[in-house]
């Protein structure tokens, strides 16, 4: 039951977020609105039809429709993995550093900082294992002169957070995670700004590292390992002429 709230209070937070009503929502999955109170009220648990259906009406982002099914069925991701590591192995740590371009393995949605190759704090000072992405683009005092788009970055960030709420962070991380952010003055003036309800970040991100003396443009590639499987992304930074390239 308490899997089912969860879920339920996710729904009503998202569609309220996109602006439609449950008369919307019922259209866009040719359900009846009265199907839609019960499972925002938690009174009719989804099926897995109904989650995918609600997935794609909701406009969730694929990388966090997994994180709600497991929500909704605990311990079927364990069933079909196995027991997935809380570390990264060396043989991960390995893979990771094998990218000449600046890659980090992230817990998301938390944005928490697993491992960074070595290009990533060159890239990004500060921004280091056991840290926090969405911490430091909004408090690290130089984040605004490394990040080139700042602002759309930042308001990204935000946003996603906002649209994914509590419900997908491990318990007590939303909370800490606003908290130490809404001591920067811009985190209540960008989220309340207008952002495209389907995005969550932009794909380019021009950065001005201080080791390389100029602008550099990145495409953000984010993967989840899946063989081996493991419960991180891999966050990538490639270099805009490479990914043209290839």
């Amino acid at each position: 039951m308490a899997a089912s709230l969860r879920f339920g209070t996710f729904v009503r937070e998202r569609r309220r977020y996109l602006g439609i009503s449950r008369e919307d929502l019922a259209r866009r999955t040719q359900w009846s609105r009265a199907t839609i109170e019960k499972i925002e009220q938690s009174t009719r648990p989804p099926t897995v039809d109904t989650l995918m259906a609600l997935f794609d009406a909701l406009l969730i982002p694929t990388m966090y429709r997994e994180q709600l099914f497991s929500l909704m069925y605990p311990g079927a991701i364990q069933e079909m993995y196995g027991p997935l590591p809380d570390e990264p192995f060396p043989s991960d740590l390995i893979d990771l550093g094998s990218y000449p371009y600046p890659a980090a393995f992230l817990k998301l949605p938390e944005a928490d900082v697993i491992a960074t190759s070595p290009s990533w704090p060159l890239t990004l000072p500060g921004l280091v294992a056991g840290s926090n992405l969405i911490e430091w683009v909004f408090t690290d005092p130089d984040a605004p002169e490394i990040l080139a788009d700042w602002e759309t970055y930042a308001l990204g960030l935000a946003h996603n957070m906002h649209i994914t709420g509590a419900t997908l962070f491990a318990p007590g991380r939303y909370e800490t995670i606003a908290a130490v952010c809404a001591a920067s003055p811009e985190w209540d003036r960008l989220l309340a700004k207008e952002f495209p309800a389907h995005s969550v970040l932009n794909e380019t991100l021009r950065i001005n590292a201080p080791s390389f003396g100029a602008e550099e443009t990145y495409l953000i590639r984010i993967d989840r390992p899946e063989f081996p499987r493991r419960p991180w992304f891999t966050y990538r930074l490639v270099p805009k002429p490479l990914a043209q390239a290839a």
